[in-house]
C-alpha cells in the first residue's frame, strides 16, 4: 500500500489485521471452490488489464517526447508525464484559436457563467464545458498542491473564506489557467517568481463571497 501511495497506511494496515482475527462465517466447501476460481479469473483479467495500460503510457509518453510543447507543460510543478499528455491535449497547438484566457476558462469549465442585466445579476456554475479539459485542469490542480508553495497558500485561502474543496480546487485551476495560458502563448517554460505577477491582480477578485465565485 505505501508502494502505491495508499492514503492512512498504518490504520489501514491494523484494520484488516483485526479483521482477519474475527470469526468468520462457516461457509460450504462448494462455495470457497468456486469463489477462488472467480477470483483467480478475475486476476488473470487484471493483469491482461495492466499489460495493456502499460503500453498506452509508453505510447503516450513517445508521443510526448515529440511535442514541441512538452517542456512548457512539464515544467508546471506537480505536473507528471501523463498529466502534461493530457493538458497539452486539451490545450492544442492552435494559438490563434484562443485570443484570451477567459475562452480557455470558458471551454474548460473552471470559471462561472454570470448573467446581467441592469442590478439584476447571477453567477452560477458553468456545466457546458469540455468535461475532459474541467478534469485534467482539477487533476493538475490538486498536483500542484505539494510542489507550488503559492498554489498551496492560495487553496488554504479559498478554504478560509468558506469554500468548499471542490470549488477552492475549481478557483485554483481558474489561477492556473492565467499562468498557462501566458507560457502557452510565450512558449516560456514555468518561473514561479515571474508567474506569480500574473495571477497576483486577480487574487483578491477571486476570494469574493462563495455566492459570487467560480
Amino acid at each position: 500500500m505505501k508502494s502505491h501511495h495508499y492514503p492512512g497506511v498504518d490504520q489501514k494496515t491494523e484494520e484488516i489485521y483485526l479483521l482477519s482475527k474475527k470469526p468468520h462465517f462457516k461457509v460450504e466447501e462448494f462455495v470457497v471452490e468456486s469463489k477462488s476460481l472467480y477470483l483467480l479469473s478475475l486476476l488473470s483479467q487484471l493483469e491482461n488489464l495492466l499489460v495493456s495500460l502499460k503500453i498506452f503510457e509508453e505510447k503516450i509518453n513517445q508521443l510526448l517526447e515529440q511535442h514541441p510543447d512538452k517542456d512548457i507543460f512539464l515544467s508546471l510543478p506537480g505536473s507528471g508525464e501523463i498529466t502534461t499528455a493530457k493538458l497539452i491535449s486539451e490545450f492544442g497547438d492552435h494559438r490563434e484559436r484562443y485570443p484570451k484566457v477567459s475562452c480557455v476558462q470558458e471551454i474548460a469549465g473552471s470559471c462561472p457563467v454570470t448573467e446581467q442585466s441592469g442590478k439584476y445579476k447571477r453567477v452560477y456554475f458553468r456545466r457546458a464545458c469540455r468535461k475532459t479539459f474541467r478534469n485534467a485542469v482539477s487533476q493538475f490542480s490538486f498536483c500542484s498542491l505539494k510542489e507550488s508553495n503559492w498554489a498551496r497558500e492560495r487553496y488554504k485561502k479559498y478554504i478560509q473564506s468558506g469554500k468548499k474543496k471542490t470549488l477552492a480546487l475549481r478557483c485554483l485551476g481558474n489561477a492556473w489557467l492565467e499562468v498557462i495560458f501566458r507560457m502557452w502563448q510565450d512558449q516560456s517554460i514555468y518561473d514561479e517568481q515571474k508567474h506569480l505577477k500574473i495571477v497576483k491582480e486577480q487574487f483578491q477578485e477571486d476570494l469574493l463571497p462563495v455566492s459570487l465565485s467560480c
